[in-house]
């Protein structure tokens, strides 16, 4: 281009001067978009930096709600909201707070307060497991049925059995003295315990602890937030999971991708098929089921959204 210019330059002064003027009006048609593109990806690349910032502000605020739910005794009553003390993160001053719903689960909203008014809000659902107390429970005499796609809140003592139809849920524990059946996608928020047997069918989810004094069937893509015990045997069917460890006084089961997450206590034999894992230690000798009911170390996040207010 300088080349172009310095041979129009040598050429008479009428001829070259018109031919500048354009050559001036090209270089900035071009130079313009690309200084407009630039300041656009800085600003961009800005308020990307800012919004990571403050998503990581706001995960501090939930993570430090989950652990005064777990390590602080904090008690909140069925739909009352507790607020955490303010906290600064990365220069960004964080509101928490905790409301308690009627089960036993609680919603934790986090949210970064800036002076532009481009906050960054989490809400999540989080399971907090009641005391396990089966005294203090609904009591129902006789089978328990929940049709389907049907929602219990509350905790229920069942003497008889239990029947959770398809995509039910009940938002508390159980405790029954026949068996317990959850058809596909079914769940319960809070832990089971049962005389009788325990049936899981496909896509099934306990969020506590599972105790029967017979048979534990869990069906695949079905999991189990905490413990599993029985006093007979237990089958995982095709990537089925339990979070906790697994307390089998007679035969294990894992079938393929099937995982345990932690520790494995077998009183009987151990079978483990196709990419089934157990990441704790195994197998070690069964001295009967020493999981815990209603124990608030398995508070885990059920699900969670953050939203970005502009």
């Amino acid at each position: 281009m300088f080349r172009l210019m310095k041979r129009i330059l040598l050429k008479e002064n009428g001829q070259a001067l018109p031919l500048i003027i354009i050559m001036l009006a090209l270089c900035g048609s071009i130079v313009a978009p690309v200084l407009d593109y630039t300041t656009d990806s800085l600003k961009s690349s800005a308020n990307l930096r800012n919004a990571s910032s403050q998503i990581y502000s706001a995960e501090s605020g939930l993570m430090e709600a989950i652990w005064e739910l777990k390590f602080d005794d904090l008690v909140i009553a069925d739909n009352e909201t507790y607020a955490l003390p303010l906290i600064t993160i990365n220069g960004d001053t964080v509101n928490t707070t905790i409301a308690r719903m009627s089960g036993p689960v609680c919603e934790i909203v986090a949210r970064t307060v800036t002076d532009d008014g481009a906050d960054t809000l989490i809400r999540a659902l989080v399971y907090v497991p009641d005391a396990f107390i089966p005294a203090t429970f609904d009591n129902i005499t006789g089978s328990f049925v929940l049709g389907d796609n049907e929602n219990y809140i509350g905790n229920i003592s069942v003497e008889g059995n239990v029947s959770l139809g398809f995509g039910s849920v009940i938002y508390g524990h159980i405790d029954a003295t026949g068996n317990i059946f959850l058809e596909t996608d079914a769940r319960v928020v809070g832990d089971i315990r049962t005389d009788g047997e325990i049936f899981m069918s496909e896509d099934c989810h306990v969020e506590g602890t599972v105790i029967s004094e017979d048979n534990v069937e869990i069906g695949s893509d079905s999991s189990v937030g905490g413990d599993v015990c029985t006093g007979g045997n237990l089958v995982l069917h095709v990537d089925a999971s339990v979070h906790g460890n697994i307390y089998v006084a007679n035969n294990a089961t894992l079938n393929d991708d099937a995982t345990v997450q932690g520790d494995a206590f077998i009183g009987g034999s151990l079978k483990l098929y196709g990419g089934a894992e157990i990441f704790g230690d195994y197998p070690l000798g069964y001295g009967g089921c020493d999981a815990d009911l209603g124990d608030k170390g398995i508070t885990r996040i059920m699900q969670w959204e953050i939203t970005r207010c502009e």
